[in-house]
């Protein structure tokens, strides 16, 4: 049974692109993104670790970014 949020969906689908800079685009926004959505940021994260082991794409930056950005949500 399909129990994904329609915008954790479409996300996962862009990092799944095999079009690069779908792949790319997405992972520019993700740290807008995942803040909406930190009950999936585990997932996303890691759909983000694999692209990044299987493409050339930079993501630790993303990550980061990711990271530091949940850690600033959960004081507030």
């Amino acid at each position: 049974a399909p129990d994904l949020h329609p915008g954790l969906q479409a996300i996962l689908e862009c990092l799944d692109s095999s079009q690069p800079e779908v792949a790319q685009s997405a992972v520019d926004k993700l740290p807008e993104l995942v803040v909406g959505m930190q009950e999936h940021a585990a997932r996303i994260l890691m759909r983000v670790f694999e692209l990044g082991m299987k493409s050339r794409l930079p993501v630790e930056p993303c990550i980061a970014k990711c990271v530091a950005t949940i850690n600033l949500n959960r004081g507030c």
